[in-house]
């Protein structure tokens, strides 16, 4: 028998190879060195470059000689960075986006067509292009460029492929496809996932590391993906031979995914020197997209981005040119990508006039020919007009080293070959025949073909009608179009043959007044519903499907779908219930993230031989609930169906919910919730200058539920149950009422002194502040009792609110509360089963926050145990040494060191200094103190004293260039973007510099010292203005104004009474003057001691709202840092 020729089976294939051309006076531009092969001779022969040559060339029998007659000669051009799969065909990118790939498949191939007409011969598709289109261009069934695809983009869960609104609840396993990306969280999952997009014929993997500009729940400056999971995917990129290219914006995100492997970066607008210093050092290549952001913000055009998107492209576009500048400065490779979407794909070639600003016109050709080449690995056969390469070649009218901006011409580009075949949309070149349609799928082109497909009709028929046919004699009703997706049927509809509409019993029976009844057990493999509208959407089917059988096993312990199941979780999930009391709270519907929290499995065995710790499964409470379904369980087998009893044999029982307070107290505290308005102004500020520090916030679930409450008419719908999400939010309005002074617009400085208003104005945002702490304080017996994952986070919160006034103790208590919460609820133990990733990274961030918070409130409370003293000054020695090396190690570009004002991590930079600087304030200020001289060494080891003499000195150095750097760094920032009233760490260093400055000055005189003390001064008074400081802190500041001009006036005093008595008359006037200034100095002291006691004595105090920094530095609390104030203030005064 004979074989079947490739024709047969894909007739749509070129009947014939590509015709032999042998093109001559050829300008031939070569894009790697810059140079104009003049009057060569090409020969191109079965889709290759035979010979480039400037000799005479023997012409070949067949070949077709055209004389180009002097024009330019150039390789294709590479588009590295496209998405064919987001084609036009929608009015907004959200529908773009999320189009179904067999919905966009006919469209791309348009897409394919329109770039091969503007002549790239070959793109790089970053996410969304099937492998089907890429199999369909290589076997000319339709015509478009050269294609290497990424498959989907890989993206962890909320990030820039993840294309759900905050609203959307769907459960997201990884793997799952969001619109152009897929979604994997963790190592095993990014592992999984990336390999198979390599099997589904990826031949490079693409990761999300940072946010986007269209994606609509991330940040631009977010990081997305650990170092972990990006070395992950790269090391299987690796064992396939290929490589992982990265979406990044920041510098850091950049800087996570170099250092981690990754070889190629995409857009990178927000890029600064030293990452572009480090991607030019680790060989990577970077693919601005600047023609896309230019396109998006043109008013000429129809907008397709929310107002959100627009903010973010407005931003990328203003520093795009700077960083195509900077990457060209610091030799980074730079490749051709123009990231259109929709139908903004008309305008890819914009990117050579954009580019033309900054970058040459080889550099520019160079970017969209060899450079992108040699990134996918096809340096050998891409991008040069050289022999062994592929016929991929433009005609140009034009030389392109002259005027790169000629492709934007349709006309300047004579003509478009691919692989030896001219792809052009006309006959511009003489002699080169435009391509000719391809023959389609035409059963009369085959011998019999007529024949064969009536037969094919015919025998489709049949299979059609023996389907019907066995649907008829089952059982069951088909819902969809597969036959495995069943629904239960009774057995009356299925005598009669009627459709039953479901229920027990069934609407059907119900109206014609029969009997209803289920014999048959269905198990329900896939089932499909389909939507109103005719449409079935599979993917919410499934999701639907697996959220009801969780449910169901969470009460029933099976998935079975039988009769006696489903009876028993109606009946349970019935109003009233027992069963629903107990486990969704009475009177409300409960979040996605309170059901998952009680769904737990966890073994006893996490637990090891500790079982007093709460694991869920095996507390109290929970025992008894368990206990009490299986004897209802046992029971209910034993009675009939129709029993008046049944499901409710066992009486109800008291529970914790009765130790609740009435649903009034909720009502009383949602009472001072402020207008809508004000409320997302609060909330704003709390997460623009707080949230770095305040991670375990879930910003899109707050917002969510804020929505909905001020949506609804009344807020009667709450009940004591959600006193854990009220005080949260209470609290979270108190921190961010302290920090909205930060977001005002005006020019006036907030924090000088000025007229009685504006620091009254100050005073009323820290009593409203105090009004919601107050509100919140009254939900604590109730937060307690409902010991919910947001029972942590409320507690959290108070202990953060409360953690810099003058009872410290209180925010200790309430970070053990949240302690014991959280390991009742199981946060200390690892979930795996029935939890989004989401709500397992909330749990963790809630879990991780309390617990090192409470371990460093706890830490810094200890004494230090009785060593030696020359025991403990090596050890301070050894730290300061480990903390320069760190410091030092770090490179000077790092984005933490990085002080630059406009740069978004100012103030978090500030932070993480000041601690830096704190910590050697620690370590050599105990040195500095009169009491700690080396008498008592002296007396037991001389020896000893004299060498540490030198290392107690160094300490001492260090200690006071910290605490000048220290006040320094706070100035800095009060000149930039301002102080923050209740920033903790800002205030506390402030302090402990201030008082290693002051204990110096008893010893040493300096204008330098005398200069950083007044400097420091004034900044603690601009922290004081408008804030119910307790007593200690504002008696602190006192009293450092006072110990500085008792310090200055000893001074002067010994200056003077050093000198002779006597002497002439200048000098007797001389010490008249400095007696009178004495005097005068004296009175106002005794003034100014008066004015303070009267104002202990009468004014009420409160404490502070903190903002905690990442570092969770706590080694100076508040109460303890007034008290070690006074504690050497004092030693001054004795002085």
């Amino acid at each position: 028998m004979a074989s079947l020729s490739p024709h047969f089976i894909k007739p749509w294939l070129p009947k014939s190879p590509p015709p032999d051309y042998l093109l001559t006076n050829a300008n031939v531009v070569d894009p790697l060195t810059g140079d104009i092969i003049p009057d060569a001779t090409i020969f191109l022969s079965g889709g290759v470059i035979i010979a480039v040559t400037t000799e005479p060339f023997s012409q070949e029998n067949n070949a077709i000689k055209i004389d180009v007659a002097g024009k330019y000669v150039c390789p294709g051009l590479i588009d590295a960075h496209v998405h064919i799969g987001a084609a036009p065909g929608e009015s907004d990118f959200g529908k773009v986006m999320t189009t179904p790939e067999h919905q966009a498949m006919l469209r791309m191939t348009y897409v394919c067509r329109s770039m091969l007409s503007r002549g790239f011969t070959t793109v790089r598709d970053c996410g969304g292009a099937p492998y089907a289109l890429k199999q369909a261009v290589e076997e000319w069934l339709v015509p478009g460029p050269r294609l290497f695809l990424s498959g989907h983009a890989l993206s962890q869960t909320g990030g820039h492929g993840d294309f759900r609104s905050p609203h959307d609840h769907c459960d997201c396993a990884s793997g799952f496809v969001s619109g152009l990306g897929r979604i994997c969280d963790g190592v095993p999952a990014c592992l999984a996932t990336a390999r198979d997009e390599i099997r589904r014929g990826a031949d490079f993997l693409k990761i999300m590391g940072s946010g986007g500009v269209v994606s609509p729940t991330d940040r631009l400056d977010g990081n997305q993906f650990s170092p972990e999971e990006i070395r992950a995917m790269v090391l299987v990129a690796t064992n396939s031979r290929t490589y992982v290219t990265c979406h990044a914006y920041s510098p850091e995100s950049i800087r996570i995914a170099v250092e981690n492997g990754v070889k190629g970066i995409e857009h990178g607008n927000l890029l600064d020197e030293p990452t572009a210093k480090l991607m030019a050092e680790k060989g990577c290549f970077l693919t601005p997209t600047l023609v896309t952001y230019q396109t998006l913000a043109d008013p000429a055009l129809p907008q397709f981005l929310t107002g959100e998107s627009q903010t973010k492209n407005k931003r990328v576009l203003e520093m795009g040119m700077k960083a195509l500048k900077i990457a060209k400065e610091a030799g980074v490779t730079l490749c051709y990508g123009s990231d259109l979407l929709g139908p903004l794909g008309t305008y890819q070639l914009r990117e050579f006039s954009i580019r033309s600003e900054v970058l040459s016109p080889l550099d520019i050709l160079k970017s969209t020919t060899v450079n992108p080449a040699r990134m996918m690995g096809e340096a050998e056969s891409l991008g040069q007009v050289k022999t062994g390469f592929r016929a991929d070649i433009l005609i140009l009218n034009k030389n392109p080293l002259e005027d790169i901006t000629l492709f934007e011409r349709e006309s300047e580009v004579l003509a478009v070959i691919k692989e030896g075949r001219n792809s052009s949309n006309g006959e511009a070149v003489v002699g080169i025949a435009a391509p000719s349609p391809h023959d389609s799928l035409n059963f009369e082109s085959i011998p019999g073909g007529s024949s064969r497909e009536k037969l094919w009709r015919r025998s489709r028929g049949k299979e059609k009608k023996k389907e019907k046919k066995k649907k008829k004699k089952r059982g069951g009703y088909l819902t969809g179009s597969s036959s495995s997706a069943w629904v239960i049927t009774c057995d009356d509809c299925r005598r009669l043959k009627e459709k039953c509409q479901g229920g027990e019993p069934c609407s059907r029976c119900t109206r014609s007044g029969r009997p209803c009844s289920f014999t048959g057990s269905f198990r329900s493999n896939r089932p499909r519903y389909r939507e109103p509208g005719g449409d079935d959407n599979t993917f919410f089917d499934v999701e639907r499907i697996r959220t009801l059988e969780r449910i169901v096993s969470h009460f029933t312990g099976t998935k079975e779908f039988d009769k006696k199941q489903l009876t028993r979780l109606l009946t349970s999930l019935t109003p009233g219930s027992d069963l629903q009391r107990r486990s969704l709270g009475q009177g409300r519907t409960p979040s996605r993230t309170e059901i998952s929290s009680e769904d737990k499995e966890t073994s006893p065995s996490t637990t090891s031989k500790t079982p007093a710790l709460y694991s869920g499964e095996l507390s109290h409470s929970d025992f008894t609930l368990r206990l009490q379904q299986n004897i209802e369980s046992r029971l209910n087998d034993f009675l009939p169906d129709d029993h008046p009893e049944r499901f409710t044999v066992v009486a109800e029982s008291p529970s914790a919910t009765q130790l609740h307070s009435k649903d009034l107290v909720v009502l009383g505290a949602v009472s001072n919730f402020p207008p809508p308005d004000v409320a997302s102004f609060l909330l704003d500020a709390f997460f623009e200058f707080a949230q770095t520090n305040y991670s375990y916030v879930d910003e899109p679930l707050l917002r969510g539920k804020l929505n909905d409450f001020y949506s609804s008419s009344s807020p009667s719908h709450l009940s004591i149950n959600d006193a854990s999400w009220v005080c949260t939010v209470l609290m979270i309005f108190a921190i961010g009422t302290q920090f909205c002074h930060l977001c005002s617009t005006t020019s006036d400085d907030p924090f000088s002194p000025g007229p009685v208003d504006r620091e009254m104005a100050h005073t009323e945002d820290d009593a409203i502040a105090l009004k919601f702490y107050h509100q919140a304080s009254k939900l604590i017996p109730d937060v307690i009792a409902h010991a919910s994952i947001e029972s942590v986070q409320a507690f959290e919160l108070l202990a953060v609110y409360t953690l810099p006034i003058d009872a410290a103790g209180l925010s200790c208590t309430y970070l053990g509360i949240a302690i014991k919460i959280a390991t009742q609820n199981g946060m200390h133990l690892r979930y795996h089963k029935h939890l989004e990733p989401r709500e397992v990274e909330l749990r963790k961030r809630i879990w991780w926050t309390a617990y090192t918070l409470e371990r460093d409130a706890i830490v810094s409370f200890k004494r230090a145990s009785g060593k030696q003293k020359p025991e403990i000054i090596q050890s301070v020695v050894n730290l300061k040494q480990q903390l320069r090396t760190y410091w030092q190690s770090l490179p000077t570009e790092t984005f933490c060191r990085d002080l630059t004002p406009t740069k978004p991590l100012f103030r978090f930079n500030i932070h993480l200094q000041l601690t830096f600087h704190l910590i050697h304030i620690f370590i050599g200020r105990s040195f500095i103190l009169k009491g700690s001289s080396l008498a008592d060494i002296l007396e037991n080891d001389p020896t000893t004293a004299v060498v540490l003499k030198g290392t107690i000195d160094d300490l001492v150095n260090d200690c006071i260039y910290s605490a000048i750097a220290v006040i320094d760094l706070c100035q800095t920032l009060d000149d930039e973007i301002g102080l923050a009233r209740t920033s903790y760490t800002e205030f506390t260093s402030c302090c402990a510099a201030l008082l290693a400055v002051l204990a110096q000055r008893i010893s040493t005189q300096s204008p330098r010292l005398q200069h950083t003390c007044d400097k420091g001064i004034k900044l603690l008074k601009k922290w004081s203005i408008g804030i119910f400081s307790n007593n200690s802190e504002k008696l602190t500041i006192v009293a450092l104004e006072m110990a500085i001009h008792r310090l200055d006036v000893r001074a002067r005093r010994e200056q003077h009474l050093a000198s002779e008595v006597g002497g002439t008359n200048s000098q007797a006037y001389s010490r008249f003057r400095t007696w009178a200034m004495n005097r005068h100095s004296e009175a106002k002291e005794r003034e100014m001691s008066l004015r303070t006691r009267q104002t202990s004595g009468t004014e009420t105090e409160i404490g502070r709202a903190p903002q905690m920094t990442p570092d969770s530095s706590l080694e100076m609390f508040p109460n303890s840092a007034s008290l070690e104030l006074n504690q050497q203030l004092r030693v001054l005064y004795e002085v």
